[in-house]
């Protein structure tokens, strides 16, 4: 092989014959698609009483973004109006205001 041909097969992968299911392709927009966050920036969410958020402040935050998953949950950066600070919280730890 000249060094063109080497150039080109090692940028494409090799051909796959279809097996019945979903290429990988197809896996990763049907997972994307069941991936529904359970919070939109702007909501009212209020703060789960835990050990990790028993200094934060009572009452309704707001959800300022959705943050990238970390060990697999969504965390969100959130605000209080009785706080100055922002916090950044799992998923988890929330539940509609």
């Amino acid at each position: 092989m000249d060094k063109q041909t080497v150039a080109r097969t090692a940028a494409y992968p090799p051909y796959r014959k279809k097996t019945g299911r979903a290429s990988e392709r197809e896996a990763l927009v049907i997972s994307m698609q069941d991936m529904t966050n359970r919070f939109r920036t702007g909501q009212s969410v209020r703060l789960r009483s835990s050990i990790r958020t028993r200094s934060a402040a009572g009452g309704d935050y707001t959800v300022l973004r959705e943050l990238p998953e970390t060990g697999g949950e969504t965390q969100y950066r959130i605000k209080s109006g009785r706080e100055a600070h922002e916090r950044v919280v799992n998923e988890s730890d929330l539940e509609p205001g």
